[in-house]
């Protein structure tokens, strides 16, 4: 009894972290869409100041191995091998996606969904494209049975491989561009992290 309390404290407090950093994430893109808003119709895509001590393609090569570990394999920087998104993703059934860890609390099914919503987000700032965010839309999924849990992994993964694209092909590294790229790392890290707590708790 009094370890299935402390386990539920432990994920309630993993929760509240959770509600902090996507917030602070989601507010640092809604500053990019508005200050996109304010730019001159037809304007080239606003960079802000460029590197100067870091080579462009050092930081490029960087980002999408720490990409690569975030999403596709694990590796070595902050994830043991195999720890990655997609792997993770593969290794959860249907059922197990749709459990949520305590009554209201976001499913796996959700994350999923939610964290191919934000790659698309950024994918669009990346390149420039204007567009409407609606956060609390991304968190509409709760239940997939099979074929929906494989199209909601395919669409993640089609999102993931977009965005990377658009980043292998960024030629100048402003500010803007910086920021939306550490960010869509760290946001995804958090997921996996919330992801995996999730699973541990329906299974248990």
């Amino acid at each position: 009894m009094v370890e299935a309390f402390q386990g539920e404290a432990r994920l309630a407090l993993s929760c509240r972290f959770a509600y902090l950093l996507v917030n602070a994430l989601h507010r640092h893109l809604e500053c990019r869409m508005a200050a996109a808003r304010r730019q001159v119709r037809g304007s080239k895509y606003n960079l802000g100041e460029t590197m100067t001590q870091v080579t462009q393609q050092d930081f490029t090569a960087n980002l999408l191995k720490l990409l690569k570990e975030t999403f596709e394999e694990g590796g070595s920087f902050y994830l043991d091998k195999g720890a990655g998104l997609f792997q993770t993703l593969e290794a959860i059934t249907p059922e197990a996606a749709s459990r949520a860890p305590v009554p209201g609390a976001p499913t796996v099914a959700a994350h999923c969904a939610h964290v191919s919503y934000y790659v698309r987000v950024v994918h669009n700032f990346i390149v420039g494209k204007e567009q409407e965010v609606d956060w609390p839309s991304s968190w509409q999924v709760h239940d997939v049975g099979p074929r929906e849990w494989e199209a909601l992994k395919g669409e993640l993964r089609s999102a993931y491989e977009t965005l990377k694209q658009a980043l292998e092909s960024v030629q100048s590294w402003g500010d803007a561009r910086l920021g939306d790229s550490m960010a869509v790392v760290a946001h995804t890290a958090y997921h996996l992290g919330a992801i995996r707590q999730v699973v541990r708790a329906v299974q248990s």
